[in-house]
């Protein structure tokens, strides 16, 4: 007894079988072509939109980024400015504290969000890890 399988992977079946196809309805293979290309377009422009929706996403995500640090240097530099004017208002203390206050949390929100872009949380790791067979008892 002998058994044979076949099997194929794509939008397209195999040649005797498209003509097996078209012998019991004539015009079903060009119908299955027809159909094999328009699923190639669809899922083309549909990868088109994803990639289009990614590229959008990032630059929309620039322009906040650009707007934050636009808005902490003005912030930054107010407090400055303000604290050089107390300062020579012979208030050279709360001039110090209030200069310092602006360009402290300035710093402190650039370090702090590069640390947070520099270290991956811990439990974020999708990469694979390595099969290790477990150890058999002798």
């Amino acid at each position: 007894m002998e058994i044979a399988a076949s099997g194929f992977a794509g939008p397209l079946p195999h040649l005797e079988i498209l003509a097996a196809y078209e012998e019991a309805c004539p015009g079903a293979a060009l119908r299955i072509m027809q159909m094999a290309e328009d699923e190639g377009r669809s899922r083309r422009a549909l990868e088109a939109k994803v990639v289009d929706a990614q590229v959008e996403g990032l630059r929309r995500q620039f322009a906040e980024a650009r707007l934050g640090q636009i808005f902490a240097f003005s912030t930054a530099a107010l407090f400055l400015g303000c604290g050089t004017y107390i300062a020579t208002l012979g208030q050279p203390w709360a001039g110090a504290l209030f200069g310092g206050i602006g360009l402290g949390g300035i710093v402190t929100t650039f370090i702090a969000g590069r640390t947070r872009v520099t270290q991956e949380p811990a439990g974020n790791d999708r990469s694979p890890k390595p099969h290790v067979p477990a150890k058999r008892k002798k």
